[in-house]
């Protein structure tokens, strides 16, 4: 195979597959340019993740020709021997007995509580995610290598988990401006709850290695023209030095070739109100199961009963808001993780589709994952979320609804004015205009992405 000319170098704590969260960003990016003729190289901290992706042979066609270098940390190495301790199996290959399966499974749980205790005492003493800071050594020395034995000038570290951006500012230091570095901020750092909350030793700790990525990397990109304004201003950093942009997340276009679905209309009786994602944590504190069971109660909506309305939600919830939800079983329908295939069927199957976002910095300046790809759907959107990026996308081209995730009273008021909006003649939904939608493309995203690749390069 001929090497190709453009090189560049990803460096990310985690990487597909699971293609999840974070993930998918750079997976993206893999893609995209290896359709535009670079070669890509992955870092990561993994043992043998070019094997478990050509496991997926879907996922693997799309970045067929990447480069993935596993650098395991100590996490991933004690990870590899405890479990090997304590799922060891005699020499037939047949499991252990079921007293020593019982041995095995209380030594597990008492180690995995103990690691959890001695990871929250640092996490509050010293540092956040204290954890995946232990692969920086490792993936250090291992950069260097193939930055010189490879000949790479380009390379983007892409965080969370911060520490990838320390390995960032080492890389930098030690070839200086024989390499062009991209720190790409998928997430706040200093700013972030984790942080801001903690005690003054770890917040100045944070804020003073934020301070040095910034000044030091070449360019730096944000989420969201919110998140980088807030950064910027909180360090006194003047916009017009042209080192700073944003690169939002998006949908891919190919991902929504070939899916099938029943098209549901204002003449069905059923009606779905589609919610698609992960909810634990912050999200958490969002009354939506409590405005749900308010909304039911007192259903006021002309030709609809509780009998054909359902909310449905695809994907992983945390057992407590299983239980919430638990009281109008008749009226809720959960899934399991689905294919990304299959989650996508279900946006084209919802009648209304549900984005959630905590009540916080994050989730004003943040664009969930899944909301560029409801906007592919042109499906209306039921926003509760903070006031920010998301909100006023929506109010902005009338795709939807919004409400405040902690006012329950709102959130009842906005659902029974979407329903009623969508089962009238006169007054539907816009879907997003496509030379606005056309932004949020991951091939176009990529494309902005080249674009600063290769000013760098033809200096």
């Amino acid at each position: 195979m001929t090497e190709r000319k453009n090189k560049i170098l990803f460096i990310i704590n985690r990487f597909a597959p699971p293609i999840t969260g974070g993930t998918i960003r750079v997976f993206k990016y893999t893609k995209y340019l290896i359709q535009n003729n670079w070669q890509v190289y992955i870092l990561c901290n993994s043992v043998n993740k070019l094997s478990q992706l050509k496991k997926i042979p879907k996922l693997y066609s799309e970045i067929k020709g990447v480069n993935i270098i596993d650098a395991p940390g100590l996490d991933e190495v004690l990870k590899g021997i405890l479990s090997k301790i304590l799922f060891k199996r005699n020499s037939n290959n047949i499991k252990i007995s079921v007293n020593k399966a019982k041995k095995t499974s209380f030594l597990q749980k008492l180690l995995k509580v103990s690691l959890q205790k001695i990871i929250k005492h640092l996490k509050k003493s010293i540092i956040p995610d204290i954890w995946r800071y232990l692969w920086v050594p490792f993936t250090i020395e291992k950069a260097k290598k193939i930055i010189i034995q490879k000949n790479i000038k380009n390379i983007i570290t892409s965080s969370p988990s911060q520490s990838t951006q320390l390995i960032g500012l080492r890389l930098k230091r030690y070839f200086h401006d024989s390499i062009f570095w991209i720190a790409d901020f998928r997430d706040l750092w200093s700013l972030s709850p984790a942080i801001s909350e903690s005690n003054n030793k770890t917040k100045n700790v944070n804020m003073s290695l934020e301070r040095k990525i910034i000044k030091n990397a070449d360019k730096n990109i944000f989420i969201s023209e919110s998140a980088e304004k807030l950064v910027l201003d909180f360090y006194k950093i003047c916009k017009n030095k042209k080192r700073y942009f944003t690169i939002t997340n998006g949908y891919d276009e190919d991902d929504f070739k070939d899916i099938s679905f029943s098209q549901n209309n204002k003449n069905i009786k059923k009606l779905n109100i589609n919610y698609i994602g992960s909810i634990f944590g912050p999200r958490m504190r969002c009354k939506y199961p409590e405005a749900i069971q308010t909304f039911l109660n007192g259903l006021i909506v002309k030709n609809l009963t509780t009998k054909n309305i359902v909310f449905n939600f695809i994907g992983n919830l945390k057992q407590s808001y299983r239980i919430r939800l638990s009281k109008m079983k008749n009226n809720i329908d959960i899934y399991p993780h689905l294919s990304h295939k299959e989650a996508i069927t279900k946006m084209y199957e919802a009648d209304i589709l549900v984005v959630l976002l905590n009540k916080s910095i994050e989730g004003s300046i943040a664009f969930t994952g899944k909301i560029f790809e409801y906007l592919k759907t042109g499906k209306p959107i039921l926003a509760i979320c903070p006031k920010g990026e998301v909100t006023r996308l929506i109010e902005k081209y009338s795709i939807g609804e919004t409400a405040d995730p902690e006012d329950k009273d709102e959130i009842v008021s906005k659902i029974a004015v979407m329903i009623k909006k969508i089962r009238s003649e006169k007054s539907m939904y816009k879907s997003l205009p496509d030379t606005i939608l056309l932004n949020f493309s991951r091939k176009h995203l990529t494309d902005k992405l080249i674009s600063i690749l290769q000013k760098n390069n033809s200096k």
